[in-house]
Formats: structure tokens, sequence, C-alpha cells
């Protein structure tokens, strides 16, 4: 019976030194906690405020993404509208360039003897004085009869044939 006393004993004895040992690790880990307690709140704190700053951030982003969505629709309608008018310019390009052709090549036909004619009206009927005043107007000069007269000189077939028709703006 002795011996099973001292079993119960040295259980009893390696118990308490359990509970001691593990004592003495729990007031080490409450010391250690109590230690890092004002960085686990100040890290609490600035988690918090981190996240706040990301939610004022995340909505400023939003807002400025429904901005750019709203330039990105408005350009892209602006695109669409050049688009057309590019469209558009090219189809009038492609009616006018027959009709420049034609005007070229009427220019070409002309002949000293058309110009005599011209020249000789006193009164040039109003189509006549339409064209001659637009040529005038080409060459930087006065829209009138006298000047259109004075532009249908020896040189003028030349200087129609020669003009510079690219550089018109």
């Amino acid at each position: 019976m002795d011996e099973l006393i001292a079993i119960r004993q040295q259980k009893l004895s390696n118990g308490l030194s359990t509970l001691e040992r593990t004592n003495k690790e729990v007031e080490a880990m409450k010391t250690q906690l109590i230690a890092i307690q004002p960085r686990l709140e100040q890290s609490q704190k600035d988690t918090i405020a981190i996240m706040s700053e990301l939610t004022v951030q995340q909505k400023e982003v939003e807002a400025k993404e429904e901005v750019v969505r709203g330039e990105e629709a408005i350009v892209t309608q602006q695109a669409n509208e050049a688009e057309a008018l590019a469209q558009d310019a090219q189809n009038d390009l492609n009616k006018a360039i027959p009709k420049y052709n034609a005007a070229i090549k009427a220019v070409q036909s002309l002949d000293k003897t058309d110009i005599s004619e011209v020249k000789s009206f006193a009164r040039p009927p109003e189509l006549v004085m339409f064209v001659m005043a637009s040529v005038c107007l080409l060459f930087n000069q006065p829209q009138t009869w006298e000047q259109a007269k004075k532009l249908m000189n020896a040189e003028f077939l030349g200087k129609l044939e020669d003009y510079d028709k690219d550089s018109l703006d």
C-alpha cells in the first residue's frame, strides 16, 4: 500500500509541477501579451485608418471612372461625327472631282481667240462676269470688269494653266 501511495504521491507531484510550469508559462504569455497590447491596438487603429482611406480612394476612383466613361462616350460620339463628316467630305470630293477635271479640260481648251472675245465685251453677261470675278479673286485682284480685262493679257492662259490649284484653301 505504501507503494501505491508513493505512486499516487509521485503522480500528484508531477501534476503539481506541470500546473506550476503551465502557470509560469501562462504568466509569461500574459506579460508578453500586455507588452504587445499597445502595438496590437495601434495596428488595429492603423488598419482601420487604412481601410477608411481605401474606402475614400475607392470612391474617388469610382467617381473618376464615371467621369472617364462620360468623356469616353463624348469622344466616341465626336469620333463618329468626325467620321461622318469625313465621309460626307469624301462624297462631296467624289462628286466634285469630275467637275474639277472638266474645268481643267475647259481651261486647257481655251485659246487666244476665246480670250479676245470675252475681253471685247463692254458689258459682259452675268455668268461671264461671275467667272471673271472668281478669276480675279483667285489672283488676289479687285473683282471688277476693268481688272478682269487687265488680267486677260498675253500670259493669261499660261497663268490659268499653271495656277497652283492644290494650294487653294
